[in-house]
């Protein structure tokens, strides 16, 4: 991961923090935003926003990590997409959310990654396992790799249908 990177997440509940505290203790330096509409911890190093809408046009974070509930994940992404440069990686640990349904709401050129962490990430021991569109670079991947594996193992999957295999496992 580069020196400085610039995360925004958007949601900071369980999972979100837990990100949150295993990003912070793996890299210091982090300079996080964080959209969420309750109140959160004072974090080191990160903004608190309250909404997406709070966000210049043409925010140029160096990921997006998307931790919102999944039953408000459209009406977050469609802000997020009028607020960001063009390039700027999506990684999404939403469940039941395909890169099809992510493609129709950023389009077809925005790089994205889906993931599932399990619960277990909360006390850094997790497993995440994730697979992309074809969108994404190796330093988009790193990235991805470094910030999961901040709160356990990660791998990765070329077959998304495998990804509702995952979602049952980890839910279980």
């Amino acid at each position: 991961m580069s020196d400085h990177p610039h995360i925004l997440l958007a949601g900071c509940g369980k999972m979100g923090t837990a990100l949150v505290r295993g990003w912070q203790k793996k890299f210091p330096a982090l300079d996080l935003t964080i959209i969420e509409p309750n109140d959160i911890p004072a974090f080191p190093n990160s903004t608190h926003l309250k909404s997406a809408d709070d966000l210049p046009h043409g925010f140029d974070p160096t990921i997006v990590v998307l931790a919102v509930k999944p039953q408000i994940m459209r009406e977050a992404c469609d802000v997020l997409n009028l607020k960001l440069a063009p390039g700027v990686p999506i990684l999404s640990i939403a469940a039941g959310k395909s890169l099809a349904q992510y493609a129709t709401i950023f389009g077809l050129n925005r790089p994205v990654i889906r993931a599932m962490p399990n619960t277990p990430a909360a006390i850094g021991h997790g497993i995440s396992v994730m697979c992309a569109n074809a969108e994404i670079t190796p330093i988009h991947r790193h990235l991805a790799t470094d910030l999961l594996g901040a709160v356990g193992v990660v791998s990765w999957i070329d077959d998304e249908s495998l990804m509702d295999a995952v979602t049952a496992v980890s839910g279980s």
